[in-house]
């Protein structure tokens, strides 16, 4: 008796699922991805004070994976510690001393941006998220910590001036340095510093006026492009000037504005004198002392 065509095709077809369900069994991670994970201290106090101020984050994975650390409050916000790392199998640790991902909330008024802050007072969930590279599949572990005691307050910049926002440093006597004005709200560590459009950071020192580096109050910051010291300042054009300010429990925060740079490099009052004495006729005596007699 032959057997129908159709009744093969199905045999084969239900023998094909068998095996490839006996492989996806066999060769399927059968362990979860996140082997171990664990904080040292459930309770820390981030105030600077040197104790408790920080827990060690602890965890190994079994795979390839991104991995997440984010904290979660009791209304199901969620701040960010760390954000999609990739990492081989192997045990991790870090230290986290409260300091999270820049957010604001309802109702603040703040000046400046905010690039790292303290969580708030209050219980949290700690979350290790880890994705396995390969199969995509994501994996999970938890605890709980509390927060007591921090320092809420930022180092918010309540002024940030430029001026002149146009300079020229070529020692002509006009504009040739411009002056950065800061005034942050909490004693911090204060940096300024020129970006490129290329990306680099050109830093500017801090001149002592009234309150001494690292105070809260006003501090200014002068900038001559290099020219008093004989070096070539940066090339013409618009640059980003940047402030960060940074307390002592890692709180940042900054602001941004625009300077641009004109007729920088050569002293312009040689050029001009030249000039003058040229449109002049020639009519200004030369001094024997090797220069224009005005």
């Amino acid at each position: 008796m032959r057997i129908p065509r159709s009744i093969t095709i199905l045999t084969t077809v239900l023998v094909l699922v068998l095996i490839l369900a006996a492989a996806y069994v066999v060769n399927r991670p059968t362990r979860s991805l996140i082997a171990e994970a664990e904080i040292g201290l459930s309770t820390i106090t981030p105030n600077a004070d040197g104790e408790t101020d920080a827990t060690l984050i602890r965890y190994r994975i079994r795979r390839e994976a991104t991995v997440s650390i984010f904290f979660e409050d009791g209304a199901g916000d969620r701040y960010t510690f760390r954000k999609d790392q990739i990492r081989p199998p192997g045990r991790y640790e870090v230290l986290f001393s409260g300091i999270v991902e820049g957010f604001v909330r309802e109702g603040e008024s703040i000046q400046g941006e905010v690039l790292e802050r303290l969580l708030p007072d209050g219980e949290y969930t700690w979350v290790i998220e880890a994705v396995d590279r390969a199969s995509g599949r994501t994996d999970q572990a938890s605890g709980t910590l509390n927060v007591e005691g921090g320092d809420p307050a930022l180092p918010d910049l309540w002024e940030f001036t430029i001026s002149p926002e146009v300079f020229t440093p070529n020692q002509d006597g006009l504009n040739d340095r411009t002056w950065i004005n800061v005034y942050v709200s909490k004693p911090a560590t204060l940096l300024v510093y020129l970006l490129s459009e290329e990306g680099e950071q050109i830093f500017v020192p801090e001149v002592q006026e009234t309150d001494a580096p690292g105070e809260a109050g006003r501090h200014s910051f002068e900038y001559d492009g290099g020219v008093d010291l004989g070096r070539d300042p940066p090339s013409n054009g618009t640059y980003t000037v940047r402030v960060e300010a940074s307390d002592d429990e890692g709180q940042r925060v900054s602001r941004s504005g625009q300077l641009t740079i004109a007729n920088g490099g050569i002293p312009l009052y040689v050029a001009n004198l030249d000039y003058i004495f040229e449109q002049a006729g020639n009519q200004f005596p030369w001094s024997m002392a090797g220069g224009y007699s005005l």
